[in-house]
């Protein structure tokens, strides 16, 4: 009958599939060893995955980077944080004047600039980060300590710096300014915190004083409290 397999011929079809499958797995176990090109994991996560594209807030080999000065003048500082689980979107808008004429349609565009970076991220604090095996483990616990550090961060009153292998090498953006955040919870599970960021990127700008220039300074000072 037209479709059947004959009995007699399933075993070297079985042994015709298992020999194709073999082939298949020999051809890509070869390309990821020859080809240098192919994504290469940051670092495995607690269940054991690929992790591409972790997040890193703050800076984890320069500690002295996390500093910030507060509104009070003091130096503090926070503790950096990875996340690796998270989404992002980056988006960039231009500073454009547009002026209407008469008797024209549409505006007169004149370019200004460059808008800052815009950066949504989605992401979940879950796991303990290990820095030694450079991995995650899993945990049942609700992640307080991450959270709280987490808190300190984006409240930090200056632009922090951050670390991923999109943003630095291809937009640029390698400091933030935190505009918004959200914390979610759900009845899934305690185990884990679900958050939003909303950042925009910054550029820190350093001013250089003179000595004359401090001199007018304490004189102008002095002026204004008689």
């Amino acid at each position: 009958m037209r479709g059947n397999i004959h009995i007699t011929k399933a075993p070297i079809i079985i042994q015709d599939a298992a020999l194709s499958q073999l082939r298949e797995g020999i051809v890509r176990a070869r390309l990821a060893t020859s080809f240098s090109f192919l994504d290469v994991s940051d670092y495995q996560s607690y269940l054991n995955t690929p992790v591409y594209g972790s997040f890193t807030f703050g800076d984890l080999k320069n500690l002295s980077a996390n500093n910030y000065i507060d509104q009070f003048g003091e130096t503090k500082s926070f503790t950096p944080l990875k996340f690796h689980e998270c989404t992002y979107q980056i988006a960039q808008s231009k500073n454009i004047i547009t002026t209407p004429l008469q008797g024209y349609n549409g505006t007169i565009k004149e370019y200004v600039s460059d808008g800052d970076f815009e950066i949504s991220i989605d992401g979940v604090l879950s796991g303990i980060y290990n820095p030694v095996s450079k991995s995650f483990f899993s945990s049942s616990l609700y992640p307080e300590r991450y959270v709280r550090d987490m808190v300190r961060a984006i409240k930090v009153p200056a632009a922090i710096p951050v670390t991923n292998n999109i943003l630095g090498p291809i937009f640029g953006i390698d400091y933030v300014v935190v505009t918004s955040y959200k914390f979610l919870r759900d009845t899934a599970g305690m185990n884990y915190q679900r958050f939003q960021l909303n950042l925009i990127s910054d550029r820190p700008i350093e001013i250089v004083l003179s000595e004359g220039d401090l001199e007018n300074n304490q004189k102008l000072s002095q002026l204004l409290t008689g």
